[in-house]
């Protein structure tokens, strides 16, 4: 910084050597320097020393107040990082390859092959639905999860049951063992964990009216617009238009628990009568006909005060 003295200017020196503190006219005499990292004026009149912004501020108040806003602008970009502006990147769902595009459907197997006839017997809807079939079911799950990574049995064929969501993205399957050699009946395995919903035959319910709710994937697949959870406790699916049909086993207390609080809820209930089979691939094994058992639905179902009657009266053992 320099300054350059011009003739006489307005300065209040405010030092104890000069005298006084009033205005004195008089000639800038002096020189600038450094110390303790600050910068201060040095007046060789009067050997007076004070901060630069002292003097600054009493030599040329207009230039005092330009020095000023030039410190507060190389504070704010020391203390501020500049910042470069980004777009948001629209959210974007995870992607998930079609996993069961090298598995053969069971419609297409040989009639005689163990796959076809497991399904065929149990009168399952090869032709509308996508069964799929896995020779070597553990060997195959490796390619997309590490859920058998300490697997030490022997590799399996199983029945895939593919598990989509409301606009027809993967979120998992269920594998269905054909014999009762395995420990475990049904495997479900899931390959999207952010799915917001984990039901199965969601790709194919019209919630926008009376739908229903069972267990079992197989059995949801027995009647028309119905979905299936999975595991006993249905009301873990709540729609106002739902109609939930747990089995019939009453000697389940599981069962039994998990109906009664579905009653509790005000779900509407469908109690299944005893004297039929207990689910409703059994019913359809039976000889039963959909639109039988869509009857048999409709007229077993309640909720309220009526379902807590029924309830108790279908529970007792005969």
């Amino acid at each position: 910084l320099m300054f350059k003295d011009k003739g006489n200017h307005t300065f209040n020196c405010r030092c104890n050597i000069c005298g006084d503190s009033k205005t004195k006219s008089k000639k800038l005499s002096g020189y600038f320097h450094t110390k303790t990292g600050k910068l201060f004026y040095y007046c060789q009149k009067c050997n007076a020393s004070m901060l630069f912004s002292t003097f600054l501020k009493e030599f040329d108040s207009n230039l005092y107040k330009q020095f000023i806003m030039e410190l507060f602008k190389d504070s704010k970009q020391a203390s501020v990082p500049i910042r470069e502006y980004i777009h948001p990147i629209p959210a974007t769902k995870k992607y998930i390859p079609d996993i069961f595009s090298d598995l053969p459907r069971v419609s297409e197997l040989d009639e005689n092959s163990e796959a076809y006839q497991f399904c065929d017997k149990r009168i399952l809807p090869l032709n509308t639905f996508n069964f799929k079939f896995a020779e070597n079911f553990v060997q195959w799950t490796h390619g997309h999860t590490e859920k058998f990574k300490t697997w030490k049995g022997s590799d399996h064929p199983r029945i895939v049951i593919p598990w989509y969501d409301r606009t027809d993205k993967i979120i998992g399957y269920s594998a269905r063992a054909l014999d009762n050699l395995q420990d475990q009946k049904y495997y479900r395995i899931f390959v999207d964990e952010t799915a917001k919903e984990h039901f199965f035959g969601l790709d194919r319910v019209d919630d926008s009216k009376a739908h229903y709710v069972l267990e079992g994937e197989i059995d949801s697949l027995m009647i028309d617009n119905a979905i299936a959870v999975s595991n006993g406790k249905l009301h873990t699916y709540r729609h106002k238009n739902a109609v939930y049909i747990p089995d019939s086993d009453i000697r389940n207390k599981h069962i039994m628990k998990n109906i009664s609080d579905m009653i509790d809820l005000g779900l509407k209930v469908c109690l299944l009568p005893t004297h039929l089979p207990k689910d409703l691939n059994e019913m359809v094994q039976s000889g039963l006909t959909k639109a039988e058992i869509s009857d048999i639905i409709q007229k077993n179902t309640v909720h309220g005060l009526t379902a807590k009657l029924q309830f108790n009266k279908w529970r007792i053992v005969a």
